[in-house]
């Protein structure tokens, strides 16, 4: 995410698409995981449009992604 983050792209435009890819995701992953990744892909962009264009926010995102079970 860091590479991604240092080439130039915005925060918002990184969160966009990774909303996309999960929503073509939609048959091939567990429903409840998709809907709990999905809340956290609200919470991050509303943090973004509120200013919160940090990498920091990034980083957080992935980490509760990957606490999840």
């Amino acid at each position: 995410m860091h590479n991604i983050y240092e080439q130039g792209y915005s925060v918002f435009d990184i969160v966009g698409t990774i909303h996309k890819v999960l929503m073509t995701m939609e048959e091939e992953m567990n429903k409840d995981k998709l809907f709990e990744i999905l809340k956290y892909v609200a919470e991050l962009k509303k943090r973004v449009m509120e200013g919160l264009t940090t990498e920091i926010q990034l980083g957080q995102f992935i980490a509760k992604i990957a606490s999840l079970q």
